[in-house]
């Protein structure tokens, strides 16, 4: 039970700084989509690969942020949803580079994410 509570507070706070950030930079769509999750995908790749997180953070603190707030921050729904009215539009270049560019980069951020959290970052 505690970890379902961890879940659901920390994709509250997730999902509640996600609004925030979308409402302060809604002229900019969907920048702020890409830039939240690419940020997401470098904070959970760093999570799940830090040794010290690992052994010394308990369970629920992990999958809390893991599950949760990362979880809460991110949303592939909202990137396809865009990329659709990109292309309803007829915006096709600008769909694909958009498709295109989350996911290279969420990839890469995830990537350096789990290499900072392997160099022994300190928790």
């Amino acid at each position: 039970m505690k970890l379902y509570i961890a879940v659901m507070i920390g994709g509250a706070v997730g999902a509640g700084l996600r609004y925030g950030v979308g409402a302060a930079l809604a002229p900019v769509e969907p920048l702020p989509t890409f830039v939240i999750n690419v940020i997401g995908c470098f904070g959970l790749g760093w999570l799940l690969n830090h040794e010290k997180i690992k052994q010394r953070w308990p369970e629920t603190v992990r999958i809390g942020l893991g599950t949760g707030f990362f979880g809460g921050l991110t949303t592939f729904s909202t990137y396809a949803m865009q990329a659709g009215l990109m292309m309803s539009a007829g915006l096709l270049a600008t769909a694909s580079a958009y498709l295109l560019a989350s996911i290279l980069f969420g990839l890469l951020a995830a990537w350096l994410g789990m290499r900072t959290a392997r160099r022994g970052g300190e928790a």
